[in-house]
């Protein structure tokens, strides 16, 4: 079973606006790469796949969120791929900003109070290394994946 959230959603403390159970979910994870699920339903939950609709569904790594891109309508069947709400952070922009001598979760919480407009991630990181490092014209997903 699958939820399903507006696009705008941003607290997932309540059941979404339908739960769904697809024909077809497969998750894929690649250590330092994608990570989405393939959703494949019936045509009477069109309307619930649409670019940009959330969808929520237990997972190996506990319950997730991904963003629905665009869906695919073939033989009376819709199909979907939905990449993890962590991509999201692409749409945010570090102008210009150094953490300096700051551990990973320090450096996090810095560069995502610095973003163009206001980020709605929390972040976190047990990582203790001290570090510095300079953004410049740089998307918050790519400081994740630094």
């Amino acid at each position: 079973m699958i939820r399903v959230y507006d696009v705008n959603e941003r607290l997932f403390n309540h059941n979404g606006i339908k739960a769904l159970h697809p024909l077809f979910a497969e998750v894929t994870k690649i250590d330092n790469g994608d990570y989405y699920v393939e959703l494949e339903d019936t045509l009477e939950n069109l309307e619930y796949y649409q670019k940009g609709m959330i969808v929520r569904l237990d997972t190996p790594w506990g319950l997730q969120g991904f963003r629905c891109d665009n869906p695919i309508v073939k033989n009376n069947r819709i199909s979907c791929k939905a990449w993890h709400l962590t991509y999201d952070a692409e749409n945010y922009l570090i102008k210009d900003s150094n953490a300096v001598e700051k551990n990973c979760n320090d450096a996090l919480n810095h560069f995502n109070d610095n973003t163009d407009i206001a980020s709605p991630f929390t972040v976190s990181s047990d990582i203790t290394s001290i570090v510095s490092t300079r953004a410049i014209r740089t998307s918050l997903f790519e400081i994740f994946e630094r």
